[in-house]
């Protein structure tokens, strides 16, 4: 199990490969999804492997975006 931080430029999907890969500070979020996390594809990674990410606010000006490979066990 792993947790990373991710730059902002990192590209990732979030649709599923019906739409291009974009950077991860572009990504839209519902309410939800900031709760319990999206899961989302990252570029250069094997196609069946998804990872969980989560937009955390450190502060009025700050977001950090971090990835896990533990799917189940946030939420």
């Amino acid at each position: 199990m792993y947790y990373c931080p991710l730059k902002t430029n990192r590209r990732v999907d979030d649709s599923g490969g019906t739409t291009p890969y974009q950077r991860v500070a572009e990504l839209v979020w519902s309410d939800q999804e900031v709760e319990q996390g999206k899961l989302i594809k990252l570029r250069g990674f094997p196609q069946d492997r998804k990872v969980k990410l989560f937009r955390v606010t450190v502060s009025t000006n700050r977001t950090e975006f971090v990835v896990t490979n533990d799917l189940y066990g946030i939420e």
